[in-house]
């Protein structure tokens, strides 16, 4: 189904999307920082999805954590010291910027780590059918679309970080409902829960990627969009990892059940893992609540001293004068 789908985006981009302006600079691709950046995230992830099977202090778990450090390191040296880097990492020197993809990043692992367990939790919780589950899951995305459009319209008018601060809310207190999942729970309620999370991931979105890529600078939004995504992709890889393991740790420490396939372990025990999942996305998501808290105190202290800067429409000329960089 994706396929005509993309068809259709591709010939839509090219009939109604403005053409970038031809660069007079040398087009170059930054192949070592690419092959780096791609070892670096292989050697993370391995360790967090079978950290749990080969245990944490297994030689191949520790050489690769280690391996991922030294490529970070690496990745970070070449660009530091590249012409045509990558990443520019200047671009994170901007408070805002580093800010938005810190939350975004949270946000993500958050809400892509919950929904890789919900399939689970409904069929061999609730005994659910896949066809009943697959509606179920609909349900964030349908209250996604309607929010997203209200909140994108409301970034533009009145700036992004009012309404980041009010996905965090919703998203906690879906998790917070999350966390009384059980065998019994009545399928409104999930409903509820369900539409709360979209709420949260439609008011986040929009205001969030707006305020990245007003941050990031007038000249490297292609630039910013791609760091943007690209956190955004490994912040959900993460999300399965780490709250997959949180499930597995909970089970695990009910008994000896290294090795029993999911459909063995008894509903109760399932459950107990679900939760620690959930609590752990709730502690998440009210971190996250404050340090974006912390940023709009911070911010207005900023505009106090210097009035101009208001708000992210008046982006492109006073970004560019008036970068938040750390000394």
């Amino acid at each position: 189904i994706n396929v005509p789908a993309g068809i259709a985006i591709v010939a839509a981009t090219l009939l109604y999307l403005p053409k970038d302006p031809a660069s007079t600079e040398p087009a170059s691709f930054d192949i070592a920082g690419a092959l780096l950046i791609f070892l670096a995230l292989i050697t993370l992830l391995f360790p967090l999805n079978r950290g749990l099977s080969l245990t944490w202090s297994s030689p191949a778990i520790l050489g690769s954590f280690a391996l991922s450090l030294l490529f970070w390191a690496l990745f970070i040296v070449r660009e530091r010291s590249c012409t045509n880097p990558l990443i520019d990492l200047q671009v994170f020197k901007n408070r805002a910027f580093l800010a938005g993809n810190i939350i975004a990043f949270v946000m993500t692992l958050s809400i892509n780590g919950a929904k890789f367990l919900f399939p689970y939790f409904f069929e061999h919780v609730q005994g659910l059918p896949p066809s009943t589950t697959g509606l179920l899951l609909a349900v964030p995305a349908i209250t996604l679309i309607i929010t997203g459009l209200v909140a994108g319209t409301l970034s533009d008018r009145y700036g992004s970080w009012g309404l980041i601060a009010l996905s965090f809310c919703v998203i906690f207190a879906a998790f917070c409902m999350f966390g009384t999942f059980s065998a019994d729970t009545a399928i409104p309620f999930i409903i509820i829960a369900f539409a709360l999370e979209g709420i949260a991931t439609g008011l986040f979105s929009s205001p969030n990627m707006n305020q990245i890529l007003s941050f990031g600078g007038y000249g490297n939004r292609g630039m910013s969009s791609s760091v943007m995504m690209t956190i955004r992709n490994i912040a959900s890889a993460m999300g399965v990892a780490i709250f997959g393991s949180a499930v597995l740790c909970q089970v695990f420490a009910q008994g000896s059940m290294n090795g029993v396939a999911i459909q063995q372990v008894s509903p109760a025990d399932l459950v107990r893992g679900f939760h620690a999942a959930f609590e752990l996305g709730a502690v998440l998501s009210l971190a996250a609540l404050i340090l974006v808290l912390a940023i709009i105190i911070w911010r207005r202290r900023e505009e106090k001293v210097m009035p101009e800067v208001q708000t992210e429409a008046t982006i492109a000329p006073a970004v560019e004068r008036y970068m938040f960089v750390y000394p």
